[in-house]
């Protein structure tokens, strides 16, 4: 890859991390997990190290701390850098970590600070001849915003220090929330029609950094400090961590109480166990647990990086679990007329959001598992993963204690539901007569794999339905801006915006027209398969049985559905409409496809995983149009595995087997910019 290309992926790759640092720490709206933010901002530090001598990297993220300050607030430079941690995402990491002090301190034997870890807001705090003189928020490292009254105003704050203070002392600590006050706050700013947090420390920065002012709840907060900043000349030195936060306790400081210092990979190892078990009990949010090199003069031997001090390290904990109960059971039908059961369980606070909803997915895993209304749960909670539940507490179960009945009829449209013994599907055959699936037609029919209408979001189509203005897809190409200023959360600029994203999606490939019309069993792939053999509508609706069973990848059974929804009479109009509305449906030459001369020509490829800088449909279509053949299972005919963040451990499991060859993204950004 030549210099230029590799300056350009790296901008791209440094642009997301730095608009996800800007909705973080400047406007407190995390649009992705911490989990995920991790994975992506280790990616970048893994392509800055490939490819280092020769990419800038002075403006990039992994040379930064934190993000930009609120301009509304005063802005103060740290008098010493206040610097991040470094992140371990397994024990190898540990041992990597302490591997790399005991180089770096010529010390064999070492003594690291334990303590769990606050997810709160870092703050540094100010004292001048023992009063409080001001406090600043970590900002970008090198300077913080200015939120002095506020932080006075937190009750554990120390005003005045005790005896034996220094001219001018430096304190650095946690502002955090408890989980109770959390819920407390939250109800009170719902009730009020308010919006509410979406996590305990985003509550804490909102109201510390003023961006919230509707209601006052620092009384709530608390502070808990871990290290010493700047001092005058006039400071006793400690000689240790440990004697540092002894001599802030005793200057009228709260600290953790489950600090402890150890000396050996074992102990560390133990810690972490030990906190993880217990999380669920500490009353404030513990997303993992921090390990510091405890002696103060080798902290200073080890020094910093740009970002973080090497001798510091904060271990995240794995996906958290907490106990529930099932209150009762609801079922919600998709677009293939399918319906799953969802159940909605007692409130419980998990990995940083509130959970009052959690799927069963079908019938078949609610007898298998035995759920039962009523029941007490384990739910588990991974990142930004959907929880789900992990485990039944039986020994809790009542006697009295109800199955969840299969229901007789929709609960959208009551027409009477359909059951299989074997699977233990339920579904409802209304099709596009039962309005909760033709409501999840359209959404499918708009969405960014299909027609990719943006701006058409659930809450549009639902009123939209709800109103009778849309009863057939081609009434989307009827709407006007008078049809949308008349809906809730729609104003001028939405409005013109989308009418003019919906013109523009008049021209559609044919595979793509097939997969818009939600025909079960036919997803991309199969679509594209079709579309390529007949290449054109006309001969696609006029095909014989014989002519679907000529494509491999179909089937009778496949091929009997495609023919009887062709067939069908409100299909039929379904199509009509839509190319009496002025939809061109674009004919599929086989040319545009299999174009030779690259790795992926003619191979069976799988993927797994998130992929940071692709969809998923627009890499297959990548993918396809380099002439690959995607494979959606793994079998001994499947040339390459893609493997992005958060792969399937069984898919990775059975490639292993099966010696199929994996690439990473970094290597498939490399091969696609040579396309």
């Amino acid at each position: 890859m030549n210099v230029n290309k590799l300056i350009l992926l790296h901008r791209i790759l440094s642009a997301q991390i730095d608009k996800y640092n800007y909705y973080y720490f400047t406007l407190n709206k995390p649009i992705i997990s911490d989990y995920t933010y991790d994975f992506k901002f280790k990616e970048l530090l893994s392509f800055e190290r490939h490819f280092s001598l020769s990419l800038p990297l002075k403006n990039s993220p992994t040379q930064k701390v934190g993000g930009k300050r609120v301009s509304s607030l005063k802005g103060i430079q740290h008098k010493t850098p206040m610097l991040s941690l470094n992140n371990a995402f397994d024990f190898i990491d540990i041992e990597s970590f302490y591997d790399r002090l005991v180089k770096l301190t010529n010390h064999s034997n070492l003594f690291l600070r334990c303590e769990p870890k606050m997810d709160g807001l870092a703050i540094s705090m100010h004292y001048k001849s023992g009063l409080f003189f001001y406090a600043v928020t970590r900002g970008d490292g090198i300077s913080g915003e200015q939120v002095t009254s506020n932080v006075s105003s937190i009750p554990n704050v120390p005003l005045r220090l005790n005896d034996d203070y220094p001219n001018y002392l430096e304190v650095r600590g946690e502002i955090v929330i408890s989980k109770r006050n959390f819920f407390d706050v939250n109800n009170v700013l719902k009730s009020k029609g308010l919006e509410t947090f979406k996590t305990a420390r985003n509550l804490v920065a909102g109201i510390i950094r003023q961006l919230r002012t509707d209601v006052s709840i620092i009384k709530y907060l608390r502070i808990y400090v871990y290290d010493i900043g700047y001092t005058s000349s006039d400071f006793i030195q400690r000689d240790s961590l440990g004697s540092a936060i002894r001599h802030l306790q005793k200057l009228g400081f709260n600290t953790s109480k489950l600090s402890y210092v150890v000396d050996s990979l074992p102990e560390l190892h133990n810690y972490y166990e030990q906190m993880k078990i217990i999380r669920s009990d500490f009353s404030y949010d513990v997303d993992g647990v921090v390990y510091k090199l405890n002696n103060l003069s080798l902290q200073s031997k080890v020094g910093n990086t740009s970002r973080f001090p090497r001798w510091a390290v904060a271990y995240k904990f794995p996906a958290q679990l907490a106990e529930s109960e099932i209150l009762k059971v609801d079922f919600q039908i998709g677009r293939l007329g399918i319906l799953t059961p969802v159940a909605r369980i007692k409130p419980i606070f998990i990995g940083g959001v509130i959970i009052s909803n959690v799927t069963l997915h079908n019938m078949k895993i609610i007898r298998d598992k035995d759920i039962r209304l009523g029941d007490r749960i384990i739910i588990k909670r991974a990142g930004d993963v959907i929880p789900n539940i992990c485990k039944i507490i039986k020994d809790c179960r009542n006697q009295s204690s109800q199955l969840i009945p299969i229901p007789n009829n929709c609960p959208s449209c009551h027409s009477v539901l359909t059951f299989s013994e074997t699977s233990l599907i339920v579904s409802c055959v209304n099709g596009w007569f039962c309005k909760s699936q033709r409501k999840e037609i359209i959404k499918h029919f708009v969405s960014r794999e299909a027609m990719n209408i943006i701006g058409f979001g659930p809450s549009i189509i639902n009123q939209l339905v709800d109103n009778g203005r849309v009863n057939i897809l081609s009434d989307l190409y009827t709407l006007t801006v008078e049809d949308l200023l008349t809906l809730k959360c729609s104003g001028n600029k939405l409005s013109y915006r989308l009418i003019n994203t919906i013109q523009e999606s008049r021209s559609m490939p044919l595979e793509k027209f097939l997969f818009c019309m939600s025909i079960k069993g036919i997803g991309e792939k199969k679509s594209a398969d079709i579309s390529s053999y007949f290449e054109s509508l006309e001969k696609l609706t006029s095909a014989s049985m014989h002519d679907f069973l000529s494509i491999n990848s179909l089937g009778k059974k496949l091929s009997l559905r495609i023919r009887k929804f062709l067939d069908n009479k409100f299909n039929k109009h379904l199509i009509t409409s839509l190319l009496e509305a002025g939809l061109t449906i674009e004919n599929c030459s086989k040319s545009k496809r299999g174009k030779t001369g690259n790795i992926f020509s003619k191979k069976n490829i799988a993927i797994t995983g998130v992929f940071s800088n692709f969809a998923r449909p627009i890499l297959k279509d990548k993918l396809l149009n380099m002439g690959a053949r995607m494979s959606v299972g793994l079998s001994k005919n499947v040339d390459f595995l893609l493997v992005g963040k958060k792969p399937g451990n069984s898919k990775m499991m059975k490639a292993k087997k099966l010696n199929i060859a994996f690439i990473n993204e970094l290597n498939l950004l490399q091969i696609l910019s040579e396309f």
